[in-house]
């Protein structure tokens, strides 16, 4: 196919029609493969290409060229950049040119870049090559990001959490809710109060609350623009300068579009905004989805009503940074901490503390920033999980004693005070039958390693099996549960001998 088409091609009798053809084919790598060996053959007639007078024949020469990627043709093709007219042809020029080591050529790109910086933002093509002159040099050159300072103001902070935690994760963090949200609450944080009340360890993620007003569509129809003018009226600009140390570069943004299902709306809105706070920026707000150091989250209702906040990139999350090594079924860490938070006074400082099931250690670390403990130690049948646990350990200056053994024959010399352990769940290895018999030994072993009295937390998605279970041995008594997944809840379980 690819042959047969080349030959059409150096016959030039629909020659524009022929290389659109053949530049979609090859985007394929069998194709590819196919079109090298033609390439080669016939390399001076493509380059020839870029001399043809119908700028659609020289914009799919630009690309195939690009697709080959020979260094060789990259001269050729810098030569016809500098000296082409069609202005819609000069963007394809730099795309193609990220196929290529642009370093001999870096500096002069820096330089056309800062003079167009400098005009007025000009038309759709002038725009078109000032972003793609942009993207080519934060390839070989990525933006500083800027610095954060920490505000000298209140905040209004929106705070992710699971849905149904607000409360107890607002208490765990000594902050008051101002506000409700899907899967999470804002609160009001006093300048003096703010690095304490981040460095909790139980929301997911920190939003910045800057932009409270509630922004309407058209009709109910989303409009971006609209939403990026009301951005930039709310003061963008100030609150991000009062944020950061100035440093005369551009803000890298990028913008992120929730509660809408169909793509085309979610992307129309995303241009929309992005071209509007560009344009309204005056070239110190950027867009690139490579580079960003903010993101603007658009959340809709089902009314088409939007509320906007701001995840800053550059405020530094040093919370969980001992986890180095994350396993397919890690627990997120902020999920381990509001575990935790949860079983809060429960929790013995010279507990010796087992993890049956404790892959690559979340449970088990988290548990020794909460409390006190006198040891910690973490089973897994897996080797792989238990490297990760002993790695992340180490980052996290915590002992833990690993052993590789199935939980059903693990014995020790003196009881356990404390249970904490993520429960398996079903999947390609382990069957609904698997499930339940793990379930069962497990709830048989307990009182094998407890001592009179105990505690035992849990993370499940069997709430059924846990409650069998625990039915079965009167022993146990179900102090309470915390939904911490659409799934799964935590159990707080007390474990006592008569």
């Amino acid at each position: 196919m690819i042959k047969a088409l080349c030959s059409r091609i150096y016959g030039k009798e629909q020659l524009r029609e022929d290389l659109i053809q053949l530049n979609r084919l090859v985007k394929t790598e069998d194709m590819r493969e196919a079109f090298l060996d033609e390439f080669y053959e016939n390399e001076s007639f493509y380059l020839e290409l870029l001399d043809e007078e119908d700028p659609k024949v020289r914009k799919n020469a630009v690309k195939l060229l690009a697709c080959v990627g020979d260094s060789a043709s990259l001269e050729p093709l810098w030569q016809h950049y500098l000296s082409e007219k069609t202005r819609f042809l000069r963007a394809d020029y730099l795309e193609a040119f990220k196929s290529f080591d642009m370093t001999p050529h870096i500096k002069t790109l820096e330089n056309m870049w800062e003079e167009m910086t400098k005009k007025d933002a000009g038309d759709k093509h002038d725009q078109a090559e000032s972003r793609k002159l942009r993207e080519l040099i934060w390839m070989k050159h990525p933006p500083q990001k800027h610095r954060f300072r920490y505000p000298k103001e209140k905040s209004r902070l929106c705070f992710i959490v699971p849905r149904g935690t607000e409360e107890m994760a607002a208490q765990a963090m000594d902050a008051a809710i101002v506000q409700k949200m899907s899967g999470g609450f804002i609160s009001e944080v006093a300048a003096e109060d703010f690095r304490q009340v981040i460095q909790s360890r139980v929301y997911q993620s920190l939003l910045f609350d800057f932009c409270p007003k509630l922004i309407t569509g058209k009709d109910g129809v989303p409009d971006g623009k609209k939403a990026g003018a009301i951005l930039m009226g709310e003061g963008l600009l100030d609150f991000l300068d009062r944020l950061h140390e100035s440093n005369g570069r551009p803000y890298v943004f990028r913008v992120d579009v929730k509660g809408i299902r169909e793509p085309a709306v979610k992307n129309r809105i995303a241009r929309e905004v992005s071209q509007t706070l560009e344009e309204m920026g005056e070239g110190r707000l950027v867009n690139d989805a490579s580079h960003f150091e903010m993101e603007i989250r658009m959340l809709y209702s089902k009314r088409m009503d939007c509320r906007v906040f701001l995840k800053l990139y550059t405020l530094p999350d040093r919370r969980f940074t001992y986890r180095k090594q994350i396993l397919p079924v890690s627990m997120q860490p902020s999920r381990a901490a509001l575990m935790l938070a949860f079983a809060g006074k429960e929790l013995k400082d010279d507990a010796n503390v087992l993890d049956p099931f404790c892959g690559s250690g979340v449970l088990l670390i988290e548990r020794a920033r909460m409390a006190g403990y006198r040891s910690l130690y973490g089973l897994d049948i897996y080797r792989p999980a238990l490297d990760a646990c002993e790695a992340n350990s180490r980052n996290a200056k915590i002992r833990i004693q690993t052993i590789q053994r199935d939980f059903s024959d693990f014995r020790h010399e003196y009881p356990f005070d404390e249970i904490v352990t993520d429960m398996p769940r079903k999947s390609e290895n382990h069957s609904a039958e698997d499930i339940g018999y793990i379930y069962r030994k497990f709830f048989d072993r307990i009182s094998h390693w407890m001592g009179k009295t105990g505690v035992i937390l849990l993370y499940s998605e069997e709430d059924r099996l846990i409650r069998d279970n625990i039915k079965r041995h009167e022993e146990l008594r179900l102090k309470g549960t915390l939904p911490l997944t659409a799934s799964g809840y935590a159990y707080l379980i007390h474990y006592g001998k008569e």
